[in-house]
């Protein structure tokens, strides 16, 4: 009888003992990938705060241009857009989620028509800015001549 008892005892231990042990690896496994989770809605969230910066200075930059005609501008608003188009391929290959999927396409196409009336408007106003001068070296000529003609 005390071997019998002593038996089942030690079998309950080691049931327990194997039960405690099946029980951490579940909870270390779901506690795994959760972390997991939160860190992809981290890196997500990231992702997102850049596109953001990039969308706000390349607009700064933009009415910059227009403003002044720098073309040194358009460099740098090329690279922003290379770096816009980078950040949304990282966040299609970071996400699994369809919403976020969907607004990152979203934003790509809306960036590809901004993109497409920046370049027409920026293409047109360094034209304009080509007549204006040919208007204002005509201008000076002719004023020129007619300094001339008075003298």
């Amino acid at each position: 009888m005390k071997a019998s008892l002593l038996t089942s005892i030690k079998a309950k231990i080691i049931s327990l003992m194997l039960l405690g042990i099946a029980g951490m690896v579940i909870s270390t496994a779901t506690n795994t990938f959760f972390d997991h989770q939160k860190n992809r809605n981290i890196e997500i969230g990231r992702y997102s705060q850049q596109i953001s910066q990039i969308i706000l200075e390349s607009m700064m930059l933009e009415e910059l241009f227009i403003g002044s005609s720098d073309n040194e501008l358009l460099p740098r608003i090329a690279a922003l857009d290379e770096e816009m188009n980078q950040t949304l391929e990282a966040i299609k290959t970071a996400s699994e989620v369809p919403e976020i999927l969907k607004a990152a396409d979203d934003i790509a196409t809306l960036n590809r028509g901004h993109d497409e009336m920046f370049h027409t408007t920026s293409a047109k106003l360094t034209l304009f800015n080509q007549i204006q001068e040919k208007f204002k070296n005509t201008d000076d000529q002719l004023i020129e001549a007619l300094q001339m003609v008075i003298n």
